[in-house]
């Protein structure tokens, strides 16, 4: 613009839908600020546990629950739930219980090749036993799992001796008494039952010493 010119004032009516236009863009402006800010509250913690090392808790289940404590821990890895900002992965394997009572005590054969971070027995005898024998600083169970009627309770011991891994697998042990997970062990119970004509096989417990 040309010095000493100038420019003519707008119509009060244009004036209003300028600041009109004003006030909608930076409500719009506001509006994507507190979405972002939700979904760094929210949905952050799950970018930032996949892009961190997970947390891996491997899980000592006794044979006849095994198969669906397997199951259980692939939906709960399905969660995304996260420990310190990490995710929580659960690897489970088929184990004897005397095998896992050997390798918690520090007995030198017929051990497992490392230590579980969690242990489902088929009895809560075992648990007694190890700590007998030596293992007596394992804690009390976080659940026990109850397949069939008429069966004994599988409890859930954490025996990590990590900190942050023990923490991961005391989730897993407390998502496991939630209605899925109980669900899927009923289910998987039911069928064991089926295929054994309808006869419930209680696990052996280990002999008092």
């Amino acid at each position: 613009m040309r010095l000493g010119q100038h420019r003519a004032a707008l119509p009060p009516a244009q004036r209003r839908r300028k600041a009109f236009q004003r006030g909608m863009l930076a409500g719009i402006a506001a509006v994507a600020i507190v979405a972002g800010a939700v979904f760094v509250a929210l949905g952050g913690g799950g970018l930032l546990c996949a892009t961190r090392e997970p947390v891996l808790v491997g899980v000592a289940a006794a044979v006849d629950v095994a198969p669906a404590v397997m199951e259980a821990a692939g939906r709960f890895n399905e969660t995304g739930t996260s420990v310190g900002g990490r995710c929580v992965l659960v690897q489970v394997t088929e184990h004897p219980s005397a095998t896992v009572l050997r390798t918690l005590i520090g007995d030198r054969a017929g051990v497992l090749r490392e230590r579980p971070d969690g242990w489902i027995a088929d009895s809560s005898a075992w648990i007694r036993l190890a700590r007998r024998r030596g293992a007596s600083a394992l804690p009390d169970p976080v659940v026990a799992l109850h397949p069939r009627e008429g069966t004994i309770n599988y409890p859930y011991v954490v025996t990590a001796t990590d900190p942050t891994v023990a923490e991961a697998s005391a989730v897993f042990a407390r998502w496991l008494k939630g209605a899925q997970a109980q669900e899927i062990v009923r289910r998987a119970g039911s069928g064991q039952a089926t295929a054994a004509g309808g006869r419930s096989r209680p696990a052996r417990a280990p002999a008092s010493r």
